[in-house]
């Protein structure tokens, strides 16, 4: 870590010394945005964004067909 005015190192932290958490943590971002794996993490975030429009919508007609729910 570098101090943001002068340069100077404030701490000197190593990738072994970060607990697994935080090393997750780390990861999600840059998968998220899709600057790790390029394209196929791009393609497997546009897919699971379709399933999981498609099966939310699901649920809703079938609690709405079993009378669970109101109809909006």
């Amino acid at each position: 870590m570098l101090w943001q005015h002068d340069g100077t190192i404030l701490a000197d932290l190593r990738w072994n010394m970060v607990s697994l958490p935080a090393k997750a943590a780390l990861y999600f971002y840059p998968i998220h945005t899709g600057a790790i794996y390029g394209w196929p993490t791009k393609i497997i975030a546009v897919l699971i964004l379709i399933g999981m429009s498609i099966s939310g919508r699901a649920l809703v007609v079938v609690a709405q067909t079993q009378g669970q729910i109101a109809y909006a």
